[in-house]
């Protein structure tokens, strides 16, 4: 049987993808993998940019973008690795990362998903992994500017500084192994998210089989993960119902609701703050998220 089977959800980014596949094929020794590319319906041809340079991979064309999740799942379905790594088109393997995450979850039979360090296009810290799942909590903590979690963890927030394997609450998605037979059984990625809260939620279930979630920071990957304060209001919509999906399923409807007003009085508050101040592209981006949450019952 194959090691690893590393799954690459595409959307109009195959330039994206096959840097991506040429890291995985230059970096990656040790290990048996293959590499499977799931196109979500692109407009461009995928298919024939990515196998002029990689004919062995599998490219696998859907007739709708169905998502990140559940693109992730078709190409599980046909995936023959005893391991799954879901690895973003935005990404570059810096080592032999694949080995690493494999030869972690092969040895430690408590562990069932682990991903590794990741940094931004400037070699510097990137978001890796969360200590706590999205909750109350973690909303509140946010609202703070994250100091109460610096306070609790240190500079191991997001990002293991330690150099030693790491038990975290979950995972970021753009790096994430999973092993085979315990992502089935927990029935892959939530089919009610189309994109953002899937990692979350999809460790949340691994956590709750009794499996442990683990930071590894000798593997590392590059994120090319841009940020910007302009609003996007799609964008905006699907971390907002990704968010509702997690809530609903993992809380009481008494504990969403309760959330749901904390996150819609400091919304209001931000929004009148970034007005004061000047910055108009923060206070509409705020703003928009409270009309959000304005709609729901």
């Amino acid at each position: 049987m194959t090691d690893v089977s590393v799954i690459i959800v595409n959307y109009n980014t195959a330039h994206l993808v096959t840097d991506a596949i040429h890291s995985v094929v230059s970096c990656t020794q040790g290990v048996s993998y293959e590499v499977i590319v799931v196109d979500n319906n692109s407009k461009e041809d995928a298919a024939t940019v990515i196998h002029s340079q990689f004919p062995y991979v599998n490219v696998l064309a859907l007739n709708e973008n169905l998502g990140f999740g559940k693109a992730n799942n078709a190409g599980a379905r046909v995936a023959e690795g005893r391991n799954l790594l879901f690895l973003n088109p935005d990404t570059l393997l810096r080592n032999n990362a694949i080995k690493i995450l494999n030869d972690y979850l092969d040895s430690h039979t408590d562990v069932g998903a682990c991903g590794g360090n990741l940094f931004n296009a400037d070699g510097e810290p990137a978001h890796s992994f969360k200590r706590v799942f999205p909750s109350l909590i973690s909303e509140t903590d946010a609202a703070l500017k994250g100091i109460p979690f610096k306070i609790r963890y240190g500079n191991n927030t997001d990002f293991n500084h330690t150099g030693k394997p790491l038990e975290v609450a979950y995972v970021c998605g753009a790096d994430l192994m999973v092993k085979r037979e315990l992502f089935e059984s927990c029935g892959g990625f939530d089919k009610d998210i189309f994109m953002y809260y899937e990692d979350s939620l999809l460790c949340h279930t691994i956590s709750k089989n009794k499996k442990k979630i683990v930071s590894l920071p000798a593997a590392e990957i590059t994120h090319l993960e841009g940020k910007s304060f302009i609003l996007n209001e799609k964008r905006e919509e699907m971390i907002f119902n990704g968010r509702e999906v997690f809530f609903s399923k993992v809380y009481s409807n008494a504990y969403h609701k309760t959330a749901n007003t904390f996150n819609k009085v400091m919304l209001l508050i931000a929004t009148a703050l970034y007005k004061a101040i000047g910055k108009k592209e923060l206070a509409s981006k705020f703003k928009y998220r409270y009309t959000l949450y304005t709609k729901t019952k």
